[in-house]
Formats: C-alpha cells, sequence, structure tokens
C-alpha cells in the first residue's frame, strides 16, 4: 500500500513548479512584500500628498461655495434686468408707465450699494417716432434716490454704439449679457452692466439695463466674513480679465508698503496686476489657457459669423473681438450654463501670507466672470509623521496575520474547487461540471453553469452587437444626407425667390418692407439694402401709395387673400400689374404682415380696352343705323333685319367680351389659390424655426415641409414659365406641373385629383388659354359637383389629356352629386342653342367662339359628371 501513495507524491512533485498553490504562495509573498513597502511609503511620503490633495479638494468646495453665493446676487440682478425689460415692452409708447414702474424696480433691499442704475434704451424711433435717442435712464444719487439722467438724449454720442448696447441684439430672448468694466461718461462711476433684449412682434426695440458699481463688488468680496469662510482671499474678473474684486492688502508683513493705493487696479487688466506682483504670474497663464479653450469650443459650432460681428467690434482689438464673439456665441446657443472649475495649482510664494498658496480659478455661466481663490497651505511634515508612528506597527502586523489567513482560504475556498473543475474541463468530463454546477450554491457552481452556457450567448452577443453596428452606421449615414439635402434646398429656395420674374415682397403690420426678392428691387429701381425698411409712400407717388394702403386695409380687414389691379411706377413709366395679396398669422392666428406677388399684366390690360373701344364703336355704328332706319322708310324689311343681325353681333361681342373678361380673372384666380398654399406651408416652416427646442422629429418634420414648400415653387415657377412664353409646350410636363400645384389645394377641400395624359408631346398652343381651360374645367367641378357641407371620403376628379393630329380630347369626371336628366337635357340644349348662362356656358362659348372647340356633358344623378372638351389644332397652326 506505501508504493502507489509514493508513486502519486512523486507523481505531483514533477509538477509543483507549475501548481496553484505555489504560484499564489509566490503571489502572496510577493504581494506582502509590495504591502509592507507601499505602506511604508505611503506613511512616510503618500500620507503627506493625500493630506494635500484633501486641502485642495476642501479648497475647491469653498471656492464652489464662493461662486453659488455670488451667482445668487448675480441671478436676481438678471432677473431684475429682465423684469425692466418687460416693462419696456409692455409699455413702448407709454413712458409715464416706465417712469412710475423702473425707478421702484431697481431700488431693492440689500442691493442699495450695488445697484447704480438702470432703465431702458429704445431703438431710434421704437417708442417715439419722432426720437432717436430716447433712453429712461436712473442713477443714485447721494442721498440713495433715484433721478432720471436725461444726458444721453442731449449729446451727440449715441448711446446705441456702446459695449453694454450693441452685443446685447445677438443675445436671445429671456437672457442677459454682462458687459465688461467701464466708466460711465456721465455719471464718472467705474461699474458692469446686464443688458437684457426687448423684443416685440419679432422686432428688436432696445434695451433694459441695470448698472453695477465696481467699488461694491470690491467690498463684497472683502467682506471679513466673506474671506473668513474663504479662508483666504478672491480675485474677481470680468469677460474680458478685467478686475472686478481683488484683496486690497497685498503686501506681505515685514516688506515695505509700496503697493499701489486702494481701488488702483479696478477695471484694469490682470495683467497688471501680475506686472506688479510677479508671484501672481502662474495665474494670469492660467487665465489665458482658459480663454483659449473657451475661444477653441465657441467655435465648433458657432451661431454668428466673423462677418456678422465685423460692425459689432468696429474699433476693437482683434484678441478682445475673439473673446467677445466668443460669448456671443455661448450665450445663444447657451453652451456654459454650470459653473466650471478650469485649473488648480500652487503658487511657491503668496504676497499677502508670504507662504506657498493653492490657487483654484472658477468659471461663472452668463456672465463668463473667472473667480480666483487663493489659500495658503500650511506646514504638513510633522501631522504626516506622527500618523506613520502610530499606525505603521500595528498596519504591518495586521498586513502580514491577513495574508496568512488568506493564503488557508484560498486554498480551502478556491484553489482546489478551481484545480478540480481545470482538471475535469482537460480531461473532457463534463458531467464533473454538470454535477457542480447542480450541488453547488457558490460562486463556483455559478462558474461551472457559466462554462456551460457561456458560448451560446457569446455568439448571440456577437451576432446582435454586429446588427446594431450596421444600423447605427446606416443612421449615421442618413443623418448626414437628411443635413446636406436641408442645406441645399434652403439654397434653392433663395435662388428660386430671387430667379423668379414676379414681384415678391412682405411688409410687416407697421407698412415697413421686410423681404423682396430681385425682381422687385429691379422693377422699383432701389436696392435692397436701401429698401427693406421704407414704407410705401417713400417708394411710390402719393397717388399709388394710397392705393395700395386702401388695398392693403381691405386684406386687414377680412382676413383673407385678394387680387388687385394697381399702377406701379418702372423705369418705362407707370405699368399695370396684378397683385396677388394675401395675410400672414403667427401660431396665435395674429396677422404679422402681408404677403405679396405682382405680375405685369399691361399687355392684357391694353386687349381690353381695345375690346371696350371696339364695343363702343359697335354701340355708335348701331346708333346710326338706327337714325338711317327712319330715312329709310322703303327698305325697313332689309333694315330690320340688318339691325338684328348687328344686334346678335353685339350681343355676341358683349357676351364674348364678359367671358374673356370673367377667363382673365381665372388666372389671378388660380395664382391666389396657389399662393395661399405656399403661405400655409411658409407659416408652418415659420412655427418650427420659432420653436425654443429642437427635437430629431421637428427637425425631420421641417425638412419634409421645406422639401415640399421647394417643389410646390419649383412647379409654379415652371408653370409661370409656360404660362407667359409663347413657344411649343410639352403637355406632359405642363399637366405634372399642374397637377402638382392643384392636388394640395383640392386636399384642402378632402378632393383627390388624378391626371393622366396619352400622346402627351409637344403642341403650339397658347399656355395661357390651356392654364385658363383647365383650372376654369376643374375649379367648375370642385365647386359644383360636391356639396361643400357633405364632401365624402372618396370624392375623386380624373382629368385625362388625349392628343392625335387633329385636335386635343379633355376629360374631366367626378364622382360627386351628379345632374338628373332634366337638369342635363337643359344643360346640353343650352349649349347647343349657344344661349344661356353659367360657367359651363361661359367655358363651352368661348371655345367654340375663339378656338372652334366644342364641348359635351354626360351625368348621372348621384354618381358622376363627366364633360368632354374637344380642341382642334388645326385652328392653333
Amino acid at each position: 500500500m506505501e508504493k502507489p501513495k509514493d508513486s502519486s507524491v512523486l507523481s505531483a512533485n514533477n509538477h509543483w513548479l507549475n501548481s496553484l498553490p505555489f504560484k499564489l504562495s509566490v503571489i502572496q509573498f510577493a504581494v506582502a512584500i509590495v504591502i509592507i513597502a507601499t505602506s511604508m511609503w505611503l506613511i512616510f511620503s503618500i500620507e503627506t500628498k493625500h493630506h494635500m490633495e484633501t486641502e485642495q479638494t476642501l479648497s475647491q468646495s469653498k471656492g464652489q461655495a464662493i461662486v453659488a453665493l455670488a451667482q445668487e446676487d448675480v441671478a436676481k440682478i438678471e432677473s431684475l434686468a429682465l423684469a425692466v425689460g418687460s416693462i419696456g415692452e409692455t409699455y413702448q409708447k407709454r413712458s409715464i408707465e416706465i417712469a412710475n414702474l423702473v425707478p421702484p424696480m431697481l431700488d431693492i433691499n440689500h442691493y442699495h450699494n450695488l445697484i447704480v442704475g438702470g432703465g431702458v434704451w429704445p431703438e431710434p424711433g421704437a417708442f417715439n417716432e419722432n426720437k432717436q435717442q430716447d433712453s429712461y435712464f436712473w442713477t443714485r444719487s447721494d442721498d440713495q434716490q433715484f433721478v432720471r439722467v436725461y444726458s444721453y438724449n442731449d449729446d451727440g454720442e449715441r448711446y446705441q454704439d456702446e459695449p453694454w448696447y450693441k452685443p446685447t441684439r445677438f443675445i436671445p430672448h429671456g437672457s442677459a449679457y454682462w458687459s465688461p468694466a467701464y466708466t460711465d461718461p456721465h455719471t464718472k462711476e467705474i461699474m458692469v452692466t446686464a443688458s437684457a433684449p426687448m423684443w416685440r412682434d419679432h422686432e428688436f426695440i432696445g434695451v433694459s439695463t441695470v448698472d453695477i458699481r465696481l467699488e461694491a463688488i470690491n467690498k463684497f468680496f472683502n467682506s471679513a466674513d466673506f474671506t473668513a469662510n474663504a479662508g483666504g482671499y478672491v480675485f474677481v474678473l470680468d469677460s474680458l480679465n478685467q478686475l472686478l474684486s481683488y484683496p486690497l492688502d497685498t503686501q506681505p508683513s515685514g516688506e515695505s508698503n509700496t503697493t499701489p493705493a486702494a481701488d488702483a487696479f479696478l477695471a484694469q487688466p490682470f495683467t497688471s496686476y501680475a506686472a506688479a506682483f510677479p508671484q501672481m504670474e502662474p495665474i494670469n497663464e492660467a487665465i489665458a489657457v482658459a480663454d483659449s479653450d473657451f475661444i477653441k469650443r465657441s467655435e465648433q459650432s458657432p451661431l454668428y459669423q466673423a462677418e456678422q460681428l465685423d460692425e459689432l467690434f468696429e474699433g476693437v482689438s482683434r484678441s478682445q473681438r475673439i473673446k467677445l464673439a466668443a460669448i456671443i456665441n455661448a450665450n445663444t446657443n447657451r453652451s456654459e450654463t454650470t459653473t466650471k472649475m478650469i485649473s488648480t495649482f500652487s503658487i511657491e510664494r503668496d504676497p499677502m501670507q508670504g507662504e506657498s498658496a493653492l490657487v483654484t480659478v472658477f468659471i461663472m455661466p452668463k456672465t463668463h466672470w473667472k473667480v480666483v481663490l487663493v489659500t495658503p497651505v500650511s506646514s504638513l511634515a510633522a501631522q504626516a509623521n506622527t500618523v506613520a508612528i502610530k499606525i505603521g506597527a500595528f498596519l504591518l502586523l495586521s498586513q502580514l496575520a491577513a495574508l496568512f489567513i488568506l493564503f488557508l482560504s484560498q486554498h480551502r475556498l478556491f484553489v482546489k474547487p478551481v484545480a478540480v473543475m481545470a482538471t475535469s474541463l482537460d480531461e473532457g468530463n463534463t458531467a464533473q461540471l454538470e454535477l457542480d454546477a447542480n450541488t453547488r450554491k457558490d460562486e463556483i457552481g455559478k462558474l461551472a453553469r457559466a462554462f456551460i452556457a457561456r458560448s451560446h450567448q457569446l455568439e448571440v452577443a456577437y451576432a446582435s452587437l454586429d446588427a446594431s453596428n450596421l444600423a447605427l452606421e446606416q443612421q449615421l449615414v442618413v443623418q448626414k444626407q437628411a443635413q446636406s439635402e436641408l442645406k441645399v434646398k434652403e439654397t434653392e429656395l433663395s435662388s428660386l425667390l430671387n430667379a423668379s420674374q414676379n414681384l415678391i415682397c412682405i411688409k410687416d403690420v407697421d407698412g415697413s418692407y421686410n423681404l423682396v426678392n430681385d425682381k422687385f428691387c429691379e422693377v422699383i429701381g432701389i436696392e435692397r439694402d436701401k429698401l427693406i425698411g421704407l414704407r410705401d409712400i417713400d417708394i411710390y407717388p402719393p397717388h399709388i401709395a394710397e392705393i395700395v394702403a386702401h388695398h392693403d386695409s381691405i386684406v386687414y380687414g377680412t382676413d383673407k387673400p385678394h387680387c388687385f389691379e394697381q399702377p406701379i411706377p418702372t423705369a418705362h413709366g407707370e405699368q399695370t400689374f396684378l397683385v396677388s395679396k394675401y395675410p400672414i398669422s403667427n401660431a396665435e392666428g395674429m396677422v404679422t404682415s402681408i404677403g405679396a406677388m405682382a405680375i405685369d399684366i399691361s399687355q392684357i390690360t391694353n386687349q381690353r380696352d381695345e375690346h371696350t373701344e371696339t364695343i363702343s364703336e359697335l354701340k355708335q355704328q348701331l346708333n346710326t343705323l338706327q337714325t338711317n332706319q327712319l330715312a329709310l322708310q322703303q327698305t325697313i324689311e332689309n333694315g330690320t333685319k340688318l339691325q338684328d343681325e348687328l344686334a346678335k353681333q353685339l350681343a355676341h361681342s358683349q357676351q364674348l367680351a364678359t367671358i374673356n373678361q370673367q377667363n382673365q380673372g381665372l388666372y389671378p384666380q388660380f395664382m391666389d389659390n396657389a399662393l395661399l398654399a405656399l403661405s400655409n406651408i411658409q407659416e408652418q416652416l415659420f412655427t418650427h424655426l420659432n420653436q425654443p427646442q429642437s427635437t430629431e422629429q421637428n427637425e425631420q418634420q421641417f425638412a419634409m415641409l421645406l422639401a415640399r414648400q421647394t417643389d410646390n415653387l419649383r412647379h409654379l415657377r415652371q408653370l409661370l414659365g409656360h404660362a407667359t412664353d409663347g413657344r411649343a409646350i410639352r403637355l406632359s410636363q405642363f399637366l405634372l406641373h399642374f397637377d402638382a400645384i392643384m392636388t394640395p389645394i383640392l386636399a384642402e377641400k378632402r378632393i383627390r385629383l388624378n391626371v393622366s395624359a396619352k400622346n402627351a408631346k409637344h403642341v403650339q398652343l397658347p399656355p395661357l388659354t390651356l392654364l385658363q381651360i383647365f383650372f376654369g374645367l376643374l375649379q367648375n367641378s370642385a365647386s359644383r359637383a360636391f356639396d361643400p357641407t357633405n364632401i365624402p371620403d372618396n370624392a375623386e376628379i380624373e382629368l385625362s389629356v388625349v392628343v392625335n393630329d387633329q385636335c386635343i380630347a379633355i376629360d374631366i369626371r367626378d364622382n360627386g352629386v351628379g345632374l338628373d336628366k332634366q337638369q342635363l337635357e337643359k344643360l346640353n340644349q343650352m349649349l347647343a342653342q349657344r344661349a344661356g348662362s353659367g360657367t359651363l356656358y361661359e367655358l363651352a362659348f368661348w371655345l367654340n367662339t375663339e378656338f372652334d372647340g366644342q364641348l359635351h356633358i354626360d351625368s348621372e344623378a348621384h354618381k358622376y359628371t363627366a364633360i368632354s372638351c374637344q380642341l382642334k389644332l388645326t385652328h392653333f397652326s
């Protein structure tokens, strides 16, 4: 029995160098050495560093508390500036209410020494059209009462050019802009200003301000309670690194008193302070690095480009210009909303304490002020040695005992079970793994179960990960493509408006032009930059301006689109234009502006005048015949027949002139419907643009609306180009553009339109006539085929066109109320006899008279109505 036992022992000893117990023992021995060595190092070295880190953390916490305390007052002052701005927006034309409300608001308890002034500063003519300088500003007098200052309105300098005013127009509504420190030219106070923009009816009308005295800010940060809580002293710098507060006594004890007088550095760059105290140069370098990082972050997603801000920074140095541009973009994007600690470091010698000190630099949000906290650091060597003596011996003994217990526990609980599991895995004994998985309830059992199931889980996980990566890549490609298409559509929309040969403009409720296209500027003869902001009385002669004002009042009074014939002065004299005007409303339904599109119809007007003259001549001929009839009684029968024939010709001419005049109204009516559909989509686009927050769904909806608006404008431009061009047209393209314009118009009436064409090719037809025929037929079916109070869900109109060598056939069919037999017979009889009234009769009469065309109607009550129209192409050759 002993021999096999010795053989087993020898077999195990052959592998003892590779055994897990031996390796763990070596590892634990090495760990023990490392722990002992690191413990000694920690006791004599790291503990001191840890204590220093604790002091740094404490300094950072104190700095956060200081910034939070200052931020409370900053937020209150910003709220006060916004409240003053709300008063200016509410009482824009009522100066008495502004004078009664603003001074009590500025006179807030606990801020008597801090707030030195404030008020409302309107844009030129915003509150009073006759005043370019119309400020409402109050400053605190020696008896702590607010006194209004009028000198800003009297001198030649414009307050709109002040550095606290100009950048504010770029700040979002509901936010405030904190100016750099400056000296007020009238009150001679050194101050900073919180400025809030004022907007009304989407128009910038001025700025509201609250002025803060720098001397009060300096006293606040140098108060005894404040510095005691901080454990040191504080520097506060504005957005351009000018000192808002600094310790008044920076001369260390034992040195001669050569420091500048108190408050000498207020509103001065920190570089001047660092030059007087070279020990502070590391703080100056940290501030420069922070500014550079801030500018880089702002340039990653700028809302305003450098060209937009050139006028704002006129006369400002390049470094300040770059910094101010970054501040405006950050405030507009609201990218800086939380207090940030930008740097923590130490300086060897503090000018005040004469020893090393910790420096922590923070940036306040919105104001972009920098708060620099300087706290002295005492010697920590004695404290670290005391700690080492107390815990050294106990720590070493406890570590050795713990390592021995750990070795025994690991061998029993971990090494032996793992060795058994490794042997089972090596021998392929899955039964042992399944036994451990089923019998053991500890981690070893979990490990056994994991070995069995892990391979399947890894396969599923790898497959899922590949699918997710593929989906994310596709989503990224789609998103980039959508952004690129959106930019292209915006460019196309702007190009399309400027490429239009029609006059397009938009005026606000005050009558000032805020959008015109290139054709409008060309006809009027005024450049766009000079034209924007002008009124009709500034552009047109008085009699034309009076006509335009009358037309505008009709649109405002009815809140509906209208078409007017209006003379417009051009380089060739006054010409008649057909002007379609429509109201533009905001999300609340209030009309904010009027849009207009003008088309030159001077030729059509001349033709209409010619028809009128022809009718007048016919009437004169009739009168002559009647006079001659009295003298020629012997030929009364022939004269009567001649008179009847002339009367018929006159009636025919009058009826034809009336129908021509009505048909000419079809084109403006078509333009009115098309522009109304475009204006509805435009209002939806404006609504999406003015939403405060943008989501992925909103961006997709905005992209869809913009694409839809662009397609409609493209089709309308092509259709108008066909309608005003005298060349042969391709009927299929003409129908495609007509379908694209009319489908959304009929969709608003819940009517579906289907357009088809056969043998559509180039035809020599008058495009304007063809547009009038299509629109007249479709308008008649849309308005008469269905009950407007009960339009069915399947309401549909089919328009088909067939072209052959001799004629063009136009068929329009609806599934509306139809006509009974009596109505159908009466209508066809009226068409055959060429005597009657109504839309279809007038259209048939016009087609037969002018183009030798025929029109036929077929219908069945409550089922359908079909209208067939044939035009002979030989008539137009």
